[in-house]
């Protein structure tokens, strides 16, 4: 069951900008990868971050892991900015409490080394305390604790499949003890019938280890699962085989306000007009390129703009509004509220 919101603040950013340079060593050209982003992630709490590709998701990820330093802004941990953070002592402690699980399963995974490599390395770097037999044992826990018997341990990463890699990934931030674990897409180079594993995962890592988990993904069918919710059963559209009803149901919940006012802003302002679509031999019409990259650097400034929520009262990041509502309908499907709060804004 999920509990009522809001939770006991773990991470909070605070008008988050990463930019790169772009061209040869004498350009002046930036790509703004990430603009102004602000949110924040309760203690036990699942986070969905939806977005297309290239709008920054991974970017974002990778900041909070201190991978890349922020152009602007700041990340606050447990109420203390991370720039503060300057010993290797409290890089190190912070590592540990806030691991990635990368997307590629197949490169993230050292392919000379035994899959107890990493593991072993990360409790010997992380929690030096352990003993080698205590490591060892340690290790066959955290496996069991991700679905994956310990006698995998002895193998090659080879010998494993994309969403047992993928297991071994959550199993080595599990063994840091971690608060928050940044998953950035863990699911999509997997197999459909295996995503739904990894994902009731997450959901187990919240609730019996109490870890928080920032979900990447780049669909609102995900998000729904991220919930525990399953995106195929449906109210306004029927039930199809392969067909995702109730991503589509959310999602034309919110055209209205996250599509349709988009849209009519472009072409009240003359960013769209009728020459820059073209007719395919088919009959179809389709954007061209000038017009297809001013939709979408219109849709990641639209993204990133904050409103109130009518409900929550809390103001939110247009990108983060599909996961709320997801929440919101888990909650009243498990009786946690007398009836769905329909996402109205003006």
């Amino acid at each position: 069951m999920i509990d009522e919101l809001p939770r006991t603040e773990l991470l909070r950013t605070k008008s988050l900008s990463r930019h790169f340079k772009i061209g040869s060593a004498l350009s002046r050209r930036t790509l703004h990868a990430v603009d102004d982003v602000s949110f924040a992630i309760g203690e036990r709490e699942i986070v969905a971050l939806a977005g297309e590709s290239g709008s920054g998701k991974s970017t974002i990820a990778r900041v909070l892991a201190r991978i890349y330093k922020p152009t602007s802004g700041e990340v606050f941990f447990e109420g203390k900015p991370l720039s503060s953070m300057t010993s290797r002592q409290e890089r190190l402690r912070y590592s540990s409490l806030v691991p990635m699980v990368f997307q590629d399963p197949f490169s993230s995974i050292n392919p000379v080394f035994r899959v107890q490599h990493g593991v072993l390395r990360s409790l010997k770097l992380h929690r030096p305390s352990l003993s080698p037999a205590e490591r060892l044992t340690e290790a066959a826990r955290v496996f069991e604790v991700v679905g994956l018997n310990p006698d995998m341990l002895q193998r090659f990463p080879y010998e494993l499949s994309g969403g047992q890699r993928q297991r071994v990934g959550f199993a080595q931030a599990l063994a840091m003890r971690p608060k928050l674990i940044l998953a950035d897409e863990p699911v999509s180079m997997l197999d459909v019938s295996i995503r739904i594993g990894l994902l009731n995962l997450m959901a187990k890592l919240r609730d019996e280890e109490g870890v928080s988990i920032l979900y990447i993904t780049h669909d609102i069918a995900s998000a729904l699962e991220a919930v525990g919710l399953d995106p195929a059963v449906g109210y306004l559209h029927r039930d199809r085989p392969g067909r995702t009803g109730l991503a589509l149901d959310l999602a034309e919940e919110l055209r209205p306000v996250l599509a349709d006012r988009l849209v009519l802003s472009l072409i009240n302002r003359r960013q769209v007009i009728s020459n820059g679509f073209r007719e395919q031999e088919t009959g179809g019409i389709v954007m061209d390129d000038d017009t297809r990259k001013q939709v979408l650097i219109a849709w990641q400034k639209r993204k990133q703009e904050e409103i109130l929520h009518p409900f929550l009262e809390e103001r939110a990041a247009f990108g983060l509004i599909p996961h709320l509502q997801a929440t919101l309908f888990a909650r009243f499907l498990r009786g946690d509220l007398e009836a769905y709060p329909c996402f109205l804004w003006r």
